[in-house]
């Protein structure tokens, strides 16, 4: 689109210095930034405040400071919580307006005028001149082009290491209780197998790169899943998963990741027991588990990393205790070794647990003790890594997928969403044309 476009990481080293020219951050005209989920929204702020840049809209005034803006898929579940950051907020698929942000913003004379322009266009979200009697709504593409499928910029500084990504669906077809995929980002959209295979063909030879990072809700719902990991190995390239659910996991995916480096699977049986995964949509059974962790072993996989929720609608300390069985089964009976992490329950808006309480510090202390209690017992410690990620992070999540406009950041010990605080954010969602009316 003819813009200068630089790029940064949040991480180890000049976080503050663009990747491409080593240019400081306060001297862009704009600065964007991709927000996935909730918690980056702290690391927004400090980022800018630490990069000499007031993270908050209201202290910005000066006309020298950078016009900030976001997108990312927090917008499709709730834009808010970026509302005191912000100028702008783009909704949903950045395919859909990006174009007419650009003109505008190349076009404005000034702030004020750019963030008038910006008001008008559909799925943009201005905080200053929020009209909420016009509904922005969420920009979703019809299909998966390939222009805006695969990342030809690769660099060591990011997370993805030397990885070239290619997006090949979009939407989840699997309605997990939980989860914001089905019911925030379907519908499902696929790119095309010759697609993804022209844009690896026609990237290879200009953009040095060591592995392919396949980009999708559930990598074994795409339907040409096989030939596509062929094309890629056959290319001498490595292949990882953004997500790949355990009942779709084969041994070819599994000797694929092996061939490529890999170490170590991730599997997600969120709970301990099967009465608790089938509440929450994943119908997986003890066997199914014992299953796949026995073809990772067989095809020389070490170690198997398993994903697990705590406070979950339903929970039981049956469910916990089996949270140390499952790891210990594992061990027992594959020579895995394994790494259990556990994150506490959050319940997001639109999704059919959103009205679920969430744990407070006391029940979840307890709960964690509980696991670690009956995982030493079924495991022992020798070849068992218990991850716990934090209750305050977990409730800095919690607070944050419910934000309203006027809220503020995080600066209050107090941290919980009500049932009755929750249905004002859905109503607010609506108005904007995000959620259906509660």
């Amino acid at each position: 689109m003819g813009v200068g476009v630089e790029r940064f990481f949040i991480g180890p080293g000049p976080v503050y210095r663009s990747v491409d020219s080593d240019v400081h951050l306060r001297n862009f005209p704009i600065v964007t930034a991709t927000i996935s989920y909730e918690n980056e929204v702290l690391s927004f702020t400090r980022w800018l405040e630490e990069g000499a840049i007031p993270p908050l809209r209201a202290d910005r005034r000066d006309p020298f400071l950078p016009i900030v803006g976001a997108g990312g898929a927090l917008t499709y579940i709730n834009p808010f919580a970026l509302y005191q950051i912000c100028d702008f907020i783009v909704l949903g698929d950045a395919e859909v307006s990006l174009q007419q942000v650009v003109n505008v913003l190349r076009e404005s004379h000034s702030k004020d005028d750019a963030l008038k322009e910006l008001a008008s266009l559909p799925y943009v979200l201005v905080p200053s001149l929020l009209d909420l009697h016009r509904p922005q709504g969420v920009g979703k593409i019809s299909e998966l082009s390939q222009e805006d499928s695969i990342s030809s910029w690769v660099t060591k500084k990011s997370l993805f290491e030397s990885s070239l990504l290619l997006e090949l669906q979009r939407g989840c077809r699997r309605a997990c209780r939980f989860c914001t995929l089905t019911y925030c980002f379907s519908p499902m959209r696929r790119l095309p197998l010759h697609d993804a295979k022209f844009l690896i063909d026609h990237i290879k030879s200009k953009v040095p790169f060591e592995r392919v990072g396949l980009i999708t809700p559930e990598a074994g719902d795409y339907p040409e899943i096989r030939p596509l990991i062929e094309t890629i190995l056959a290319l001498g390239k490595g292949i990882s998963f953004a997500s790949l659910r355990l009942d779709s996991m084969d041994s070819f995916m599994i000797k694929a990741l092996k061939y490529s480096g890999g170490k170590s699977i991730t599997l997600a049986p969120e709970a301990g027991t099967f009465r608790l995964r089938s509440l929450c949509g994943k119908i997986f059974t003890d066997d199914m588990i014992m299953e796949k962790a026995a073809m990772a072993a067989s095809s020389g996989i070490s170690k198997v990393k398993l994903y697990f929720m705590i406070g979950l609608p339903g929970e039981t300390d049956d469910d916990l205790s089996g949270i140390g069985e499952l790891c210990g089964s594992i061990i027992s009976k594959t020579g895995l070794s394994v790494v259990a992490s556990v994150n506490a329950f959050v319940p997001k808006p639109l999704t059919p647990w959103w009205e679920a309480d969430f744990l407070d510090k006391k029940e979840y202390d307890r709960r964690v003790a509980l696991i670690k209690k009956t995982s030493i017992a079924f495991c022992g410690r020798r070849k068992l890594e218990l991850r716990f990620n934090g209750y305050r992070e977990a409730a800095i999540e919690n607070r944050l997928a419910w934000s309203l406009p006027e809220g503020p950041l995080i600066t209050q010990e107090d941290l919980d969403a009500s049932v009755g605080k929750k249905k004002q954010v859905l109503r607010m969602l609506a108005e904007i044309g995000i959620a259906s009316p509660v």
